[in-house]
């Protein structure tokens, strides 16, 4: 779709990019990482009335944030919130949905599981220090 798509140098690129997902077992890893990740935030609902839901696949995560669970009106500001705080614990996130109230987690293939237990701790940390 532009003058410079499919070159050879492109081509190699994304060959040397398929081997080394391939060679490193990123797939697998996304897969195991991602459901300990989205098992170890479920039961974190317990302790924060805003969140309302755990969703995903691999290791694109959404957690929904709500003013109350009874009416799910969307909390975008409490959002945000999360999303500021978990960026000063040197997470990126970021906001999505149709009313930008979940909060995004969407990180690189190479996110191990030391990373999700470091974002586990933060998460935790940032729901120490919410007020609700």
């Amino acid at each position: 779709f532009n003058t410079f798509a499919s070159t050879p140098a492109q081509a190699a690129a994304g060959n040397a990019v398929l081997d080394v997902i391939e060679s490193e077992q990123l797939l697998a890893s996304v897969t195991q990482v991602g459901n300990w990740l989205r098992a170890a935030l479920m039961p974190l609902m317990d302790r924060c009335e805003p969140m309302a839901d755990v969703r995903g696949d691999g290791l694109f995560v959404s957690l929904e944030w709500v003013k109350d669970r009874q009416s799910r009106e969307p909390d975008v500001s409490g959002a945000r919130k999360v999303v500021d705080m978990l960026k000063a614990r040197g997470f990126l996130t970021s906001n999505a949905g149709a009313y930008s109230n979940n909060v995004k987690l969407r990180p690189p293939l190479v996110f191990a599981q030391q990373d999700a237990e470091a974002f586990i701790d933060a998460f935790q940390d940032v729901l120490d220090h919410l007020d609700h």
